[in-house]
Order: structure tokens, then sequence, then C-alpha cells
């Protein structure tokens, strides 16, 4: 592994400050953020000398990132290659291919997992690939951050493949999780085990803001699809009792 590689993360948030914290072990990384969403002391550089750098990871929300793509592609030395980090590929794929010159690399990448779930460490944990402009040499350089740095397990998959199994595991579990957090289950004094786990997955859900939900099921056009085939689901259950 490189360790001259030279990476910065634009988007100070929460993902965004924990999954630069992982890298830093490893390499020397620099942020950029607007200043609304910084979480942790990280450091901070100006927007310039952060574009500028070999590997530029992209934590923006995706409600923010056709604007920054919009604002910022052209300014993009061709030598920086971009990887986007948001839980949406498809909308991604889109703003990439339209604001950022084809000289320019970019990859799509979604980790799959967080603060929460990762606290301990990432060895085990998931990522995936979609379709990406990127040459193979600068490809394996950021396989190889992924796979022998970060020790993170690699999943190549479609733009669209992964939006409609995320509708599930994302769209779908942050519905159900914020649903029973306004039911107030964390409150009830006896719970058994499997109240428990749905607990958990509440309170890993709240973790997150209402925008990231929200943001979920404006982005991701598989997630209405999803919604609804479980309010059918739910109806037919229910109409059996």
């Amino acid at each position: 592994m490189e360790s001259e590689f030279k990476i910065s993360v634009i988007g100070a948030g929460r993902f965004g400050s924990f999954w630069g914290g992982q890298l830093s072990r490893f390499f020397d990384v620099i942020y950029y953020d607007n200043g609304r969403y910084i979480e942790t002391d990280c450091r901070l550089r100006s927007l310039q000398e952060c574009l500028a750098r070999e590997i530029v990871f992209v934590a923006v929300p995706i409600s923010s990132l056709e604007n920054f793509l919009s604002e910022n592609g052209v300014k993009i030395p061709v030598t920086s290659i971009l990887v986007d980090l948001c839980s949406v590929k498809l909308k991604p794929k889109e703003y990439y291919c339209k604001y950022l010159p084809e000289s320019n690399s970019y990859m799509l990448a979604h980790p799959l997992f967080g603060p929460d779930s990762a606290r301990e460490s990432l060895i085990g944990h998931k990522i995936t690939i979609s379709e990406s402009r990127i040459n193979k040499n600068d490809e394996d350089k950021i396989r190889g951050i992924f796979r022998d740095a970060l020790k993170l397990e690699i999943i190549d998959i479609t733009a669209d493949e992964h939006d409609r199994l995320m509708a599930f595991n994302l769209s779908l579990m942050h519905h159900l999780g914020r649903t029973f957090n306004d039911m107030g289950i964390g409150e009830l004094k006896i719970k058994m085990r499997s109240l428990a786990e749905i607990e958990k997955i509440s309170s890993f859900v709240m973790n997150d803001s209402g925008r990231l939900f929200r943001d979920f099921y404006k982005f991701n056009p598989y997630s209405h699809i999803i919604r609804e085939s479980f309010e059918d689901s739910f109806a037919k259950i229910t109409s059996s009792i």
C-alpha cells in the first residue's frame, strides 16, 4: 500500500468525518466543509486545496451533490480522482456524467456501514463499487485502499441494482426504525429479545439525520415502490386477522 497517497474528504459531517478518520490511520487526509455539518475537529483546508488532492472522497448529502458538481466540476484538476460515497448511485452517476469533464475520473462507491455499525472495526464490512469512469491503474489504487488498508469486502454491482437493494436496506429500514421510535418502544419496561433487536434498529437509524432519511426517498427511484409494496403486504396480513 502506497502510504504517500494524498487524500481529501469533501464533507465533514457525521459520516465524512468518520470515513476520513479511518483513512487517516494510513494516509494524509484533509477536509473541506461549508461549515454547516461539521461533526468533529478536522484538518480543514480550502476547497481548492482539497480538490487538488490525488484522491477526493465526496461525502456531501446527495441533495447537495448536483449543486456542488455544477459549481466545481470544471475546477477539478484532471489528476484528481473523485470517489462518490452517496447511499444512492443512479442520480450521482447522472450528475458526474453531466458536470465532470470527460477527461476527469470518478468512481461510484457506497460503504455499507456507518459510525455506529463499524464503531469497533471496519474489518469484514462491505463497500460497493458501481459503473465508474476511471482507468484501470487508478481503479486499482482505490480498490487497494478499500481492500488492503481498510480491510473491506468489495461488491461490484450496477447502479440500478444498488439502488433497488438499498431501497430495502436503507429506505425501508429507516422508515420502520423511525416508526418504531415514534411508537416509543424504547420506553417499554419489558422487552422480549425480538423486540429488543427491533429497538436496536430504531436507535441506529435515529442517529442519522432526518435529511438523510428524506433524501433516500427523494433520490432513490425504488424507495417509493418498496414502501408501497410494504404497505400492500401490511394491509394483506392485517386483513387476515
